[in-house]
């Protein structure tokens, strides 16, 4: 289920997007691999397994903190819990200290 992209950045920018950001000072940036972390009933376990080789330098893992509104579009049902999210950040920020990598904050 997770998505990896190896040197390819993923995630739709509309016009709208860009003028805000750029009126506001915003940077976008892009993700190279996704959690899929919306979809429910997706331990953190079966995410980390699925993400571990996009842990390379530079790589944007897409997590997402909220469980938030579905389109509509999508048959797949709202997450009913953040847990597994939050427990996939320690193991990944575990996992990045073992390979000697950082997590680091875009500007």
């Amino acid at each position: 289920m997770g998505r990896i992209r190896a040197g390819h950045r993923r995630g739709r920018v509309g016009l709208v997007t860009l003028h805000l950001a750029q009126a506001n000072g915003l940077a976008i940036v892009r993700w190279s691999a996704s959690s899929d972390d919306w979809l429910d009933g997706r331990p953190a376990e079966l995410m980390f397994g699925e993400l571990e080789d996009a842990l390379v330098a530079g790589a944007v893992i897409l997590m997402h903190d909220g469980l938030g509104p579905r389109s509509g579009i999508d048959p797949q049902p709202r997450r009913s819990s953040c847990k597994p999210t939050v427990e996939l950040a320690g193991m990944l920020l575990k996992e990045l200290r073992r390979r000697s990598l950082e997590a680091a904050l875009f500007p």
